[in-house]
């Protein structure tokens, strides 16, 4: 038995309140995760009556697959302030699912975490190879977390997802649902309404928000951290790449001299894309990422997504950076494919 399977089969009773363990949802997080359409499907996130549970509530998530992509359903949640989990041991994830034989994916994101994925836990629930737990009943399932109290602070992503790769067991166009988490019911206090003008006059900064040219404060990256021999284009306004070698390729840079991200600072990051060229290779995805000149281990907002020629999405995604003054936005291929950036979006938030 793998050391995951004997951890997570340890944690199948209901428990709650187990020391050292900190709960993958609570009464004010479950407002927050939030589910996705894309091009193959959609994930539904509502909160409901928990089944069986008097006076709890629980996370409804309903997944429907409309086609096989190289792709994945996302429900997340993503804290602002990131969270302190160094005391940690478990995460407590209640567990229920309507139909057997179907599974949940788990990743928790970290600032500290040093893997490509940025992942501090990254797995299938409750472990690969072993059957899922019995569906139409609740589950307490113990996630173990990294003994590394580093890599457990400044956690930034909580989420659960469904792959959608054909061979995959989530079925065509058929609704599967999972509800995780349990928490009593708490109201959050109403925004006044009218608006008060003196209170939400005013709650970011635009940093970026215009076509990219040669002029503008965007590099186009030629040096070890692209293996292609050729750079992005600039083009109406958008970043254009085709990467033809495996590997990481960085095609594109803010020019952190005028494009400049204040240490210690929140920022929001938007933009549009389209893939060009199918991904192919080994490790292959699109990416972007926030880094400053310092170890990787400093890095921020990281996403990575798939997609085939032809698809478009819009990602966003919230980050903090720390005390360097130098950070940069950046975007790459890993491996091979080709993608167009558009409509780039950089907004202080306050």
């Amino acid at each position: 038995m793998s050391k995951w399977c004997g951890w997570l089969l340890c944690g199948m009773a209901l428990l709650c309140g187990t020391a050292g363990a900190v709960g993958f949802l609570d009464s004010d997080s479950i407002w927050d995760f939030t589910g996705e359409t894309t091009a193959g499907g959609s994930v539904r996130c509502e909160m409901v009556d928990a089944p069986g549970k008097p006076g709890l509530k629980t996370l409804k998530l309903t997944f429907r697959k409309k086609e096989h992509k190289q792709d994945w359903l996302d429900v997340r949640y993503t804290p602002l302030p990131t969270l302190d989990w160094s005391a940690e041991d478990f995460v407590e994830l209640p567990y229920y699912a309507e139909k057997p034989g179907i599974s949940l994916y788990v990743k928790i994101m970290g600032d500290n975490a040093t893997n490509p994925n940025r992942a501090v836990i990254e797995h299938p629930l409750p472990a690969r190879d072993v059957p899922p737990p019995s569906a139409g009943q609740w589950h307490m399932l113990k996630l173990p977390l990294p003994k590394d109290a580093n890599i457990k602070k400044g956690v930034n992503t909580i989420s659960v997802y469904c792959p959608m790769m054909e061979g995959n067991k989530l079925p065509l166009n058929e609704d599967v649902v999972f509800y995780v988490g349990l928490a009593k019911y708490k109201m959050k206090p109403r925004v006044p309404w009218p608006p008060v003008k003196k209170k939400v006059a005013k709650t970011y900064d635009v940093i970026w928000d215009s076509p990219v040219g040669d002029g503008a404060p965007w590099l186009k990256v030629k040096d070890g951290n692209n293996q292609n021999d050729h750079a992005a284009e600039f083009i109406d306004g958008a970043i254009c790449f085709v990467s033809t070698a495996n590997g990481w390729n960085e095609f594109t840079w803010s020019d952190h001299t005028r494009l400049k991200l204040l240490p210690v600072t929140t920022y929001r990051l938007d933009f549009d894309y389209d893939v060009t060229v199918d991904l192919t290779g080994p490790n292959c995805t699109f990416y972007s990422l926030v880094r400053c000149g310092e170890p990787i281990s400093k890095d921020v907002g990281w996403q990575q997504w798939l997609g085939g020629a032809g698809q478009s999405g819009h990602r966003s995604i919230i980050f903090t950076t720390r005390e360097n003054p130098d950070y940069r936005v950046i975007f790459g291929v890993r491996d091979m494919g080709g993608i167009r950036i558009r409509n780039i979006r950089i907004v202080e938030v306050k």
